[in-house]
């Protein structure tokens, strides 16, 4: 059995290499593909039990979920047949393990996607340094797990999607999600960021009207609404870009760049796009209080953006001392756990100073206080059709889990 993989995860790369050598792995060197050459590690596992099959697989497939490690076994290894014709039938079907990936991700996203009811939003508050009150919430796409009744978390939504070529239809429907989120829950005059990837954009140019046509219908008003540009480093086209994002802003829509500071390239797309809003990078927020380098460096970003007219906003903040560091620079959003974790039914009031409640402690001590926060509508348990019922937790992790010439004027959070 040839065993192909364009990456294998770093946690597992040793271990997997220690254990499995001898005898039965062989590397080859200089493989080629029709003659050019190929950058894939390639291994031959000569193996006599199902036992030592299963290992590989768990090995190769680490950094994959339960459910989808399952789902891959069972396309190789066939239940009920004798042991000697499974490991026969898995020699003969060994293919490329991304393609497999890709076959068992799109079967399980294809009839998610069919089903809007199963996805939903938690929140994040994005609190404003004027006044320690929510100015925005960034919506955060989940997915029920009908088959365990679980939570699909978002960051492994998007991998499907990219996986199975279904990133159009993944990131719509959580726009569309998002949307309705935001006119069903909060008050009439909050912001709300919602994620779109730019490559899943371009797909169709009948996206922008879709969008304005549900926020009409729902009365939501454009201005509310944030699209924050995530991963746009992969994206071919920035003047493509460019022009899209002009036609947000002529329709009222805010644009917000991520990540800004992990790259040279992502000064660049600020200077291109000019966005109402830019996120410094987490890595870059994450211990600024004990890293000079880091405070020069978020110091100098803040500023320039600042002289742009573009709101900053710090993301990742888990520390005190990080949160007042960033305060004294001048950054004019927080957003992470040192203030609030993401929730599917805790909604802040408009006059809420979050910030003096993380300072105070009372957010660690208490989750919030009834007098000054309202629950959203509870989220009623989806009812399968076996009957079984799938409950949405209440606090969830967030993702490990992103103009013209002159200055315009800057948004005042």
């Amino acid at each position: 059995m040839l065993v192909f993989f364009n990456r294998l995860p770093d946690p597992a790369l040793s271990e997997f290499d220690s254990r499995m050598i001898g005898d039965d792995w062989f590397d080859f060197s200089g493989f080629s593909n029709n003659g050019k050459p190929s950058s894939q590690r390639v291994k031959r596992f000569r193996f006599n039990s199902l036992g030592r099959l299963h290992r590989a697989l768990e090995l190769l497939c680490v950094g994959l979920g339960t459910d989808e490690l399952g789902l891959i076994r069972a396309s190789i290894v066939r239940e009920g047949v004798p042991e000697h014709e499974v490991i026969v039938e898995a020699a003969q079907g060994m293919e490329y393990l991304g393609e497999l990936l890709k076959r068992v991700r799109a079967s399980w996203l294809d009839a998610l996607l069919t089903r809007k009811d199963q996805f939903f939003n938690v929140f994040q508050p994005m609190v404003s340094m004027k006044n320690g009150s929510v100015f925005a919430y960034e919506m955060l796409i989940r997915a029920h797990a009908a088959a365990r009744g679980g939570v699909i978390g978002g960051a492994q939504l998007a991998e499907a999607a990219l996986a199975s070529n279904q990133i159009y239809e993944f990131d719509f429907l959580a726009r569309e999600v998002a949307i309705q989120t935001a006119a069903d829950r909060f008050h009439k005059n909050t912001k709300v960021f919602i994620n779109f990837m730019p490559n899943a954009v371009f797909e169709s140019a009948q996206t922008l009207d879709k969008t304005t046509n549900q926020c009409m219908q729902l009365g939501l008003d454009p201005s509310r609404v944030v699209f924050e540009v995530i991963e746009s480093e992969s994206v071919a086209d920035i003047g493509y870009l460019k022009d899209l994002l002009n036609n947000y802003r002529k329709l009222g829509y805010n644009i917000a760049l991520d990540d800004l500071g992990s790259g040279y390239s992502g000064l660049n797309y600020m200077l291109e796009l000019m966005p109402d809003f830019v996120k410094l990078d987490r890595e870059l927020v994450d211990g600024v209080e004990n890293n000079k380098p880091k405070r020069v460096i978020i110091s100098k970003l803040t500023e320039a953006a600042h002289d742009l007219g573009i709101t900053v906003i710090a993301e990742g903040i888990e520390r005190a001392g990080d949160f007042t560091v960033v305060r004294d620079l001048g950054v004019d959003i927080v957003q992470g756990y040192f203030l609030a974790k993401p929730s599917a039914d805790v909604i802040f009031e408009e006059n809420f100073n979050l910030v003096e409640r993380a300072l105070n402690g009372s957010a660690a001590k208490n989750g919030g206080s009834t007098t000054t926060v309202r629950s959203a509508p509870q989220i009623q348990p989806f009812k399968e059709t076996n009957g079984a019922a799938v409950t949405v937790p209440v606090s969830l992790e967030p993702e490990p889990v992103k103009k013209p010439k002159t200055a315009p004027k800057r948004v005042a959070p």
